[in-house]
């Protein structure tokens, strides 16, 4: 079950329902117009595997969150957050066109983190940690200002989609991800 949440709406969640919420979606204009309290009120975390944040320019996750020790999937969109400050078992985090300059840095901690898509961001550098990352599966940075790869980048080894169209890469990158992955650019 899905419950979605428009600007400060509080949900009225009848007792049998608790258990079966398993995405939260929050819709708001900006992050003034979101109480995020019911979430320690009403909802089971444990039950929450999915939650989606569409909130103009949020910058830090509600606290709130950090209760959601089973989420599996954040999609984070239109907000500028620079830190998930969540780990857990996050397996999916799909932030696009949220003015990201650099990958934040808790996300490089995710050690189940299969799919990471930071598409139409700012991005022009991805730091050597991403070698922690031995489970990412699907890597979207499409539409970013990333030049260069750094060779931990190539220890990747569960990577089976790949994704950097609209990046100003090098010839030598191209050529080394081709090498690496078989991908042509």
């Amino acid at each position: 079950m899905t419950i979605r949440l428009k600007k400060n709406q509080r949900p009225v969640i009848e007792t049998n329902q608790l258990d079966s919420i398993t995405h939260i979606e929050v819709i708001a204009r900006n992050h003034q117009h979101v109480d995020f309290s019911f979430l320690k009120e009403q909802i089971n975390p444990v039950s929450i595997s999915a939650l989606t944040i569409n909130v103009k320019d949020l910058r830090i996750p509600p606290s709130e969150i950090s209760l959601f020790y089973n989420l599996k999937y954040l999609k984070i969109i239109n907000s500028k957050i620079e830190k998930i400050n969540f780990k857990y078992s996050l397996e999916t985090i799909i932030m696009p066109k949220a003015n990201l300059e650099r990958i934040p840095s808790d996300i490089y901690e995710m050690r189940d983190l299969k799919v990471l898509d930071l598409n139409g961001n700012r991005i022009s550098k991805v730091d050597s940690k991403i070698e922690k990352l031995k489970n990412l599966q699907r890597l979207n940075l499409d539409c970013n200002l990333i030049e260069n790869l750094p060779e931990s980048f190539y220890y990747l080894e569960k990577i089976n989609h790949l994704s950097l169209d609209g990046n100003p890469l090098t010839e030598k990158t191209k050529q080394e991800i081709f090498d690496h992955f078989g991908i042509e650019l």
